[in-house]
């Protein structure tokens, strides 16, 4: 079932809408946000925005690569 739930990355607040559990969902934002900040903290010139675009452009880089690991696994 779905719940939502209150959720702030780098001081943006946000709800996100999830059928998974709270602690799951804490800890990708503590990941998420860690990630975030961590742009900033060591590149000034780094916007907020800036960071969230980097870390998703990551997220979907290391999502293919994991779904192309697992699609050459499933063919073994």
């Amino acid at each position: 079932m779905k719940e939502r739930y209150n959720i702030e990355i780098s001081d943006i607040q946000l709800t996100a809408v999830s059928d998974e559990p709270e602690d799951f969902v804490n800890s990708i934002v503590k990941n998420l946000n860690d990630r975030v900040n961590d742009l900033i903290v060591h590149n000034k010139r780094c916007s907020k925005l800036d960071a969230l675009l980097l870390c998703a452009l990551d997220y979907c880089g290391e999502k293919a690569k994991a779904d192309k690991r697992i699609r050459s696994l499933e063919a073994q």
